[in-house]
């Protein structure tokens, strides 16, 4: 079998702390699922660079999740190629998997005691009171914490004796909390990782992520942010429209609103429906 080209082990190729890193380079990739005679994504090339929050929008099927998945590993390309610094990574994949953490828009409902679904984000901390507490206060979820009957200990799940069930935003803070139980972590993924909170809700997260984001980038750690909401992407330091498969222009908020295109349609139309 071929060599898998995955950004999560070009991360771990990086440079050393203090030096200089270019960061991770996409080149001329594209996917398509079994059975399918057509591409998913097409000739996708573009560059994250290190210590960046990079953020990808466009319309449903636009190809956002899948282009995160092949970056995280977990589909493997039909082509391209992926390179840190200029060079193929040459690490196996279990190698990489302390250095990579993710919250997706399809996370896993694991009914478990709270603590220990959120715990299991860093299973060698999980019984660590510190650093569950830690990821639950970063995620938003102290108030759930809070209104559950026994805290943390708290078993998830109706169909447990003494479970609790919890609504699809609530799901989504555990899931949150999960993926910032390794806040060192060279990439951090969050694919629509606020679509079930209300908008205040959004807003407080993201100014805490914020905070854990530069924090990462001191480390060049990579934020890649994936969401429909344009009031959280035109912060981040590069935005990739995506549009059919293919990267259709690539800048920052005010550059891709200077320019017009598809970027500037999608955020006029949000922004008319807001008033």
């Amino acid at each position: 079998m071929k060599t898998l080209l995955l950004l999560t082990v070009a991360i771990l190729t990086a440079a050393p702390a203090g030096a200089q890193s270019a960061g991770i380079e996409v080149r001329n990739l594209s996917f398509r699922y079994g059975g399918s005679d057509t591409d998913v994504l097409r000739d996708v090339s573009l560059s994250l660079p290190s210590g960046s929050t990079v953020a990808l929008v466009g319309e449903n099927g636009a190809g956002k999740t899948t282009l995160v998945k092949l970056l995280c590993g977990l589909y493997e390309p039909s082509g391209g190629q992926i390179l840190v610094n200029g060079a193929p990574p040459d690490r196996p994949p279990s190698a990489c998997r302390p250095e990579v953490t993710a919250c997706f828009q399809d996370f896993v409902r694991f009914e478990l005691p709270l603590r220990e679904s959120i715990g299991i984000g860093q299973l060698a901390e999980m019984q660590v009171a510190e650093a569950v507490e830690r990821a639950v206060r970063e995620a938003g979820a102290d108030s759930l914490v809070e209104a559950l009957p026994h805290g943390l200990d708290t078993q998830l799940g109706e169909r447990w004796p003494g479970g609790v069930g919890l609504s699809l935003g609530q799901w989504q803070k555990v899931a949150l909390g999960r993926m910032l139980m390794r806040p060192t972590a060279s990439l951090f993924v969050l694919d629509e990782p606020t679509a079930s909170l209300d908008v205040a809700t959004e807003q407080a997260l993201f100014e805490r992520f914020s905070k854990a984001s530069r924090r990462a980038a001191g480390r060049s750690a990579i934020t890649l942010l994936v969401s429909h909401r344009f009031s959280t992407v035109r912060s981040a330091d590069l935005i990739v429209v995506l549009e059919g498969g293919a990267v259709v222009a690539t800048g920052t908020h005010d550059e891709l609103m200077t320019q017009g295109g598809l970027y500037a349609e999608l955020f006029g139309l949000q922004s008319r429906g807001f008033r």
